[in-house]
């Protein structure tokens, strides 16, 4: 796929990524990855909210790697809520490879449901 469209963008205190670009392989994923775990430390932030597109494709090597870096991410930087939204039941799929100890995640499939769910952290 080459390189990941992305964007990051801050509201009350909540971390809104949109990687509807990325189509799962966790080789193309760092970069963004990287620059969400930054942001989501910063103290201000109390909740997250990620934006899947229809292209992602849940392969076990992706779901993998949500299970060992995605979850780690979220306790790691101490976001409250973490909302994944993704089209149909793909949502709920990332959810069921995330198992966060800290971090209560949710899945969505309209985004202003999930903004919604994560500001009240």
């Amino acid at each position: 796929m080459g390189d990941v469209d992305y964007s990051h963008e801050e509201r009350n205190g909540v971390l809104i990524q949109d990687i509807t670009d990325w189509d799962g392989d966790p080789d193309e994923s760092e970069e963004f990855e990287a620059e969400w775990i930054d942001l989501a430390g910063q103290s201000h932030i109390h909740g997250a909210v990620t934006k899947f597109g229809d292209g992602i494709l849940l392969d076990d090597e992706s779901k993998e790697h949500f299970a060992e870096v995605w979850a780690q991410a979220a306790d790691d930087v101490g976001v409250d809520r973490l909302a994944l939204v993704a089209p149909g039941i793909k949502s709920r799929a990332i959810n069921a490879n995330l198992d966060a100890n800290q971090a209560d995640v949710r899945s969505f499939s309209d985004p202003d449901e999930a903004f919604d769910w994560a500001v009240e952290a």
